[in-house]
């Protein structure tokens, strides 16, 4: 701290001492404050920066300590000063050692906000229920009028001095009102409510209507009167225990209700319903619209009923020995014919009268060409024939085979399409096929082929074996479940690959019988496609060819050049030159001679 910092720094605490002495209302004097200085240590990190040998800043934190002076107020051990504002009834001010003093609610009693203050007020947590209020702490009581319910020790009910009555409750003190679902009426008195009672219904309890006394509810939900002994018939419960007759009806002397009919019935008919004329017991209206006698066991055969339950032979009809109605003929009817109606014979059933008159048994399908009608509806066959199951006559034989038929008695022939076996001695006959079966079929019915087990038709007709699975490309079915390959192809069983009697050259490759192919990415070089080459190699042969051509020809020129020399006289061979001169004086060291396969010591490329 410089000096001017320690010079001001008392003046200061003066300052501020007298200041808080001058402005506190402090009414106790000898609570007044007290400055207090501390000296304290704090540590801090300080950022220091360097330059560095590049002239770039570094920085560096460094922990440094500092002493400062610390000045707080405090107060006197003994100083006990008062709450401002003054605390509310039921708090207490309460200073914890130098902090300042507070207001705290007494035991039993909280903090509430009433009218924008705050103000301590009594705590109830039990018994403190409807219609109660919390007077001081623990002790719940209730409001004026109102008591303790007998049901429940929590909440208070009113208190009514005089009796409700039925249907009602002491809703406030000293004041009645009805229960829920019932309503005052003119008397005063509480009565339920319902929304719609019906007919003959009064309302007992709220939504709830029941029949009047004398009523009783009927299965569709109505009351009607009710009488405890069963109306008689034709009448009904007009009023509760009394009974009334229908509408339509008037009660006799006796006091039964009987039916009113405006008009006269008919003979054998009575009134029977109002305006209603029906039969009498024991007869029924026919079709003439007459009531007639009914039996209730029917009649006999030609007889009728002449009155309920009695019935009497027709005219021309009398009782036999059984009982029985039979018409009357005066002449005997004959044999197979009896009398039907009086006077009149006719046939038995079955038979039916000849030309002489005689009755003969009838048979309604013809019994055929040798048959004959033996009894009503019975054919019988002549001899030599028997009945079959379809109802005909046909010629016996025996033991006639397969496929054969009987047309006479004894004598057995093939069905047409059939024939004999002329090898077999068997008395069945077989199918009879025109035109010859193939190889792997046989006739199975008179102008039809079928195929051997194994086999099944193609596309052409003719009997192909069956392989299972499919033969696959190049290959055919030979035999059943056999699979071969086709000619110019060659494998095993199933698989089977072309062949070339030729091999195909490079780069190609068999892909027909005796056809060649290239691969693809190559050409032929001939016709049969034996020998392919790429066209990217075929400029490459060229190239090469062509080089090569350059190196034989400039072979070629080097040995031309060569035996050239050798065999023509160089110059430095003769001793004359084209001019006469003297050549054996000429400086050999500029020519190389090796290439002549001369040795000149002399030459050096020097000398070139």
């Amino acid at each position: 701290m410089s000096g001017v910092g320690r010079l001001l720094f008392p003046i200061c605490l003066l300052l501020a001492y007298f200041t808080y002495i001058l402005c506190d209302d402090t009414p106790n004097m000898n609570c007044l404050p007290v400055l207090v200085a501390k000296n304290k240590t704090i540590s801090e990190e300080v950022k220091h920066y360097r330059m560095g040998p590049n002239g770039a800043m570094r920085e560096k934190k460094i922990m440094e300590h500092f002493n400062v002076t610390v000045v707080s107020i405090e107060y006197p051990a003994n100083c006990l000063r008062s709450c401002e504002p003054r605390c509310s009834r039921h708090a207490n001010c309460v200073q914890h050692g130098r902090n300042e003093p507070e207001c705290i609610c007494q035991n039993g009693y909280r903090f509430e906000t009433i009218n924008a203050e705050l103000r301590c007020m009594p705590q109830c947590d039990q018994n403190c229920g409807k219609h109660t209020y919390c007077p001081k702490p623990g002790a719940c009581s209730c409001w004026k009028g109102y008591q303790r319910a007998a049901g429940n020790a929590t909440s208070c009910e009113p208190i009514c001095q005089a009796d409700c009555g039925l249907h009602k409750h002491c809703a406030k003190p000293n004041q009645c009102e009805c229960n829920a679902g019932y309503q005052a009426d003119a008397l005063g008195q509480c009565r339920p409510i319902c929304k719609a009672c019906g007919a003959h219904e009064e309302c007992v309890q709220p939504e709830q209507c029941v029949c009047k006394a004398g009523y009783k509810r009927n299965t569709e939900g109505l009351c009607r009167p009710h009488c405890s002994k069963t109306c008689a018939l034709n009448k009904y419960c007009a009023q509760p225990e009394a009974c009334e007759c229908l509408a339509g009806y008037k009660e006799d002397m006796l006091g039964v209700c009987q039916p009113i009919c405006d008009n006269e019935c008919a003979p054998n008919e009575a009134c029977k319903a109002p305006g209603h004329c029906d039969c009498l017991d024991g007869y029924k209206r026919n079709l003439t619209g007459k009531c007639a006698p009914q039996c209730s066991k029917e009649c006999r055969l030609n007889s009728h009923c002449v009155r309920p339950e009695l019935c009497l032979c027709n005219e021309g009809y009398a009782d036999d020995k059984w009982g029985r109605c039979q018409p009357q003929c005066s002449m005997a009817c004959g044999a197979h014919a009896r009398c039907m109606q009086p006077e009149h014979c006719e046939c038995d059933v079955g038979y039916r009268r000849d030309k002489q008159g005689a009755c003969q048994p009838s048979c309604q399908q013809d019994c055929g060409e040798h048959g004959y009608c033996s009894e009503p509806n019975k054919c019988s066959c002549l001899a030599g024939y028997r009945m079959s199951e379809q109802r005909q006559c046909r010629p016996i034989c025996v033991a006639c085979g397969k496929h054969t038929h009987c047309p006479r008695p004894g004598k057995c022939e093939c069905l047409a399409g059939y024939e004999r076996a002329a090898s077999s001695e068997s008395e069945d006959c077989q199918p009879s096929c025109p035109d010859d079966c193939g190889v792997h079929d046989y006739c199975s019915g008179p102008g039809i082929c079928a195929c051997h087990a194994g086999y099944e038709l193609d596309a052409e007709g003719s009997c192909a074996p069956i392989c299972a699975p499919q033969c696959e490309q190049h290959s055919y079915c030979v035999s059943p479940g056999n699979c071969a390959c086709r000619p110019g192809y060659l494998g095993e069983g199933n698989h089977c690959v072309p062949q070339c009697s030729i091999e195909c050259g490079d780069n190609s490759y068999c892909s027909q019988p005796e056809k060649c192919e290239c691969i693809p990415g190559y050409k032929a070089d001939d016709a049969a496609n034996r020998n392919c080459s790429s066209l990217t190699s075929l400029w490459f042969i060229v190239f090469v060819c062509i080089c090569g051509l350059l190196g034989i020809a400039g072979l070629a020129s080097c040995v031309a050049y060569v035996l050239a020399r050798r065999y023509k006289n160089p110059p430095y061979c003769s001793h004359t030159d084209t001019t006469g001169s003297d050549l054996r004086t000429i400086d050999l060291r500029p020519y190389d001679t090796s290439v002549e396969g001369i040795q000149n010591s002399a030459f050096t490329t020097e000398n070139i």
